[in-house]
């Protein structure tokens, strides 16, 4: 191939990568394009959805501080929102509500050492949940637990200089 040839394959690939450029592309290496548009038409979606998502937690969020003020349990910090930020982790933990979530927690948390306690108003654990799966998972994780409170209901959160009290209704309050 003579000089000529290689300089002119280079000149147009050159005019080709910086058309490309111009137009929202970019090769990331001689295999891949990077389409900028695209990325950017990606980004966009990403932070609609993000917006929504948030905007949402936050409605969520409201409406569930209500409720815990409602019922007599405003200023409780509450789990999961906050589950994964702890810092330490507690010596003793109790989970209001026997859903998979609360139990998803308490079954980390126990791993990472916390004692832990459960209370759930209803008559089983993780309610909607097929009866046969949950009796397996009871049994493979019952140990974990210091103790689970079947129809109970959580009726009162007083904070004390030495932790919180609380107070429960029902069958094994």
């Amino acid at each position: 191939m003579s000089e000529s040839t290689a300089s002119r394959s280079l000149a147009l690939a050159l005019a080709d990568e910086q058309r490309m450029l111009q137009e929202g592309a970019a090769f990331l290496d001689e295999k891949c394009l990077l389409l900028a548009s695209t990325m950017l038409r990606e980004m966009q979606a990403y932070r609609r959805v993000r917006a929504q998502v948030t905007a949402q937690r936050q409605i969520a969020c409201a409406a569930l501080g209500a409720a815990l003020a409602e019922h007599g349990l405003g200023g409780l910090q509450v789990m999961p929102a906050g589950a994964l930020e702890l810092r330490v982790v507690p010596r003793r933990m109790l989970v209001i509500g026997g859903g998979i979530i609360g139990l998803e927690m308490a079954t980390v948390y126990s791993t990472l050492g916390s004692r832990i306690e459960v209370v759930e108003m209803l008559d089983g654990l993780m309610t909607g949940a097929d009866r046969d799966l949950v009796r397996v998972w009871q049994k493979f994780n019952d140990k974990r637990f210091d103790k689970v409170m079947l129809k109970t209901k959580t009726v009162g959160v007083e904070a004390r200089t030495d932790g919180l009290l609380v107070r429960f209704e029902g069958e094994q309050a």
